[in-house]
């Protein structure tokens, strides 16, 4: 609509036209202009109704803007049914309940045509009017937009047969301000049922009606803070998680995932694997080697994974080997007779990245200095592969 009533006057503002002028008096004599004999809340008594629903800790609530207009409602009466599809409703003698009929019907229509539930008709006390004396001013096709949205319904509607209604529309926003921060909530509905709304965190997606600022300032829903077992920080519930090794919930910044138990891991209770160097959660560790490198399993020659690390001219004599695969890399165990020659090398390039010796006998690795990668990788090995 583009001429609106003043929040609180009885002032006409014509958008279009960008003034205020004064109203009297309907624009067509045959359609009468009404209100709901039961008044409407003013903009003081709407923010008493909404601050009163909200508890800030250590805040404030205010209205960060609000309007109070009237907006026009078509009300058929006692509209013959012809078959199309709207409500059949009317009030019945007790003025709130509503009841189907197959008779005459009451159609109630808002300024876009859409049809009033029995609900929203009830809660604006539709079923007693007061007559209007000097209505809110309405442009010709505004009027004639109305009128029409009632004939498409009721084709045959007589002027007497059609009222515009005038309820007052509330909207507008609240702010919650603690400390330097603050966050907004809109709301809008019919005023004389304006109900406060509830704050949807974003950090929780909790609805709540309490709401607080934890350490970072951020202002959140009350019921969602809890407290970092490692910072003793204020902090979203939905920021934390579970601690596999120390079982304390903490900041999931803190933490990693263990690649080989995919569980959250506070960063500083990880370990690095001694031989691949894959960072994994001490539960993932057996005698300082991962789950991914005791995980080695036979692989035959023809194995693709294998071509690149049997170029090497020494490796090629090995004859028996076992692969473990890590996220970032290969490890490649070669066997002999009496020798035990382990490989870590790059998933990717498949360029070694470590090596290792042992005998037999002997139950820990012991790493190879990068001196002498070319003789373990180059010619020196003639019968280590037997």
């Amino acid at each position: 609509m583009a001429a609106l009533i003043s929040r609180e006057s009885g002032a006409l503002i014509d958008s279009d036209a960008g003034a205020v002028t004064e109203h009297s008096g309907v624009s067509r004599p045959g359609i009468a202009a009404k209100m709901p004999r039961k008044g409407a809340p003013n903009v003081a008594e709407l923010s008493a109704r909404l601050f009163g629903a909200y508890t800030i800790d250590g805040g404030s609530i205010r209205l960060a803007g609000c309007t109070l207009e009237p907006m026009p409602i078509v009300h058929v009466k006692g509209a013959a049914d012809s078959g199309a599809a709207v409500a059949e409703v009317r009030l019945s003698s007790s003025k709130t309940s509503i009841a189907e009929t197959e008779e005459a019907i009451d159609l109630y229509l808002n300024a876009s045509g859409e049809k009033l539930d029995a609900s929203t008709i009830a809660s604006l006390a539709l079923d007693e009017l007061v007559t209007i004396d000097k209505p809110p001013k309405l442009k010709k096709a505004e009027h004639e937009h109305l009128v029409q949205l009632a004939r498409q319904h009721v084709a045959d509607a007589a002027d007497e047969q059609i009222e515009i209604i005038w309820c007052r529309y509330a909207a507008g926003k609240l702010r919650f301000t603690i400390g330097p921060e603050f966050v907004e909530l809109p709301f809008a509905d019919w005023a004389v049922r304006l109900a406060p709304p509830p704050y949807v965190c974003p950090h929780s997606g909790r609805a709540t009606y309490h709401l607080a600022a934890i350490d970072d300032g951020r202002v959140v829903a009350a019921e969602e803070i809890a407290v970092c077992e490692q910072t003793g920080r204020f902090v979203p519930r939905s920021e934390l998680v579970n601690c596999s090794v120390s079982g304390k919930r903490i900041l999931r910044e803190l933490t990693e995932t263990c690649p080989a138990t995919g569980l959250a891991v506070l960063r500083d209770a990880m370990i690095e694997c001694s031989i691949c160097g894959t960072r994994v959660s001490p539960q993932a560790l057996y005698k300082n080697r991962c789950r991914f490198c005791t995980d080695a399993r036979p692989t035959g020659k023809d194995d693709p994974r294998l071509a690149r690390i049997l170029a090497h001219p020494s490796l090629a004599e090995w004859h028996h080997w076992k692969i473990a695969v890590t996220p970032e890399s290969l490890v490649l165990v070669a066997s002999g007779a009496w020798q035990r020659l382990l490989i870590v090398a790059d998933t990717h390039s498949y360029e070694p990245k470590r090596l290792f010796e042992r005998n037999r006998l002997q139950v820990k690795w012991r790493e190879v200095p990068r001196e002498r990668w070319p003789e373990e990788l180059g010619s020196r090995i003639s019968s280590r592969g037997a």
